[in-house]
């Protein structure tokens, strides 16, 4: 017996342009062919990782440029 769980945090509402509008942007940038159901969760993907980018602070590694990471301990123990 499948047993399957199915966990849904949010619907999102696509309507039928913008499903159009994802199929033909992703057949233009990437060369495949998808259909109105694939450019939905195309768009609502891209509208959720939008969302999730502004919610996100970013932290492009610049302020380890000057922490220094050695430690005496660890490389003395280090086997080469």
């Amino acid at each position: 017996m499948l047993t399957r769980l199915v966990y849904i945090d949010e619907v999102l509402e696509v309507e039928t342009a913008q499903a159009y509008e994802a199929a033909r942007a992703v057949a233009k940038s990437d060369g495949i062919l998808v259909g109105t159901p694939s450019g939905a969760a195309l768009f609502a993907a891209t509208a959720l990782a939008k969302c999730l980018r502004e919610q996100t602070k970013t932290d492009c590694g610049l302020r380890y440029l000057s922490t220094d990471f050695r430690n005496k301990r660890i490389e003395e123990s280090a086997v080469a």
